[in-house]
């Protein structure tokens, strides 16, 4: 994937009885190094509340509130699924595959929307997007040895049926 770092990998783990998918360093990170930029399909809330389905809601990601030039608004990131349908495509969309801490234990990730004005970038307005151009970029907050798990707290809003650890106070 060309929207992370070298030196992750996707790999199975398993959490309280269940196997599922987390994304792993292979390579020594520093602290505030930035991981990669969580991407998928992007729908307003109205659309993602509209017709998503369980699957993907699972794994979606919403922005703050963007202010354009016509309105207030929340946009929702949905990574993609494997051509069968039956899970997400973690190797086109890895950030998909950080898992929360475990309970006792802190994020060592924390996402950051970034917003950029188009006019202030270098190059052609590709003209197909929605100003201001926003990206949600995973940075560590902590120095991650190679063979560590990458986790973040999901936020408090996230509906969730397990323990899970505690966010981080670092920011970037």
């Amino acid at each position: 994937n060309e929207l992370v770092v070298p030196g992750l990998k996707v790999q199975k783990v398993t959490r309280g009885g269940k196997e599922m998918y987390g994304l792993f360093a292979t390579r020594d990170f520093k602290t505030c190094e930035a991981i990669g930029v969580y991407d998928g399909e992007v729908l307003t809330v109205p659309e993602f509340d509209s017709g998503t389905s369980a699957m993907r809601k699972i794994y979606a990601y919403e922005t703050s509130v963007l202010h354009t030039e016509d309105s207030d608004l929340r946009l929702v990131i949905l990574p993609t699924l494997l051509p069968d349908g039956s899970g997400i495509d973690f190797q086109a969309h890895p950030l998909a595959a950080v898992n929360e801490p475990g309970p006792g234990s802190t994020s060592n990730t924390y996402m950051q929307q970034i917003q950029l004005a188009p006019d202030a970038m270098q190059g052609p307005n590709p003209g197909d997007f929605l100003e201001p151009l926003v990206c949600l970029v995973l940075f560590t907050t902590t120095n991650i040895s190679a063979g560590t798990e990458l986790v973040l707290h999901y936020g408090n809003k996230y509906n969730r049926n397990y323990a899970v650890g505690r966010p981080t106070t670092v920011t970037c």
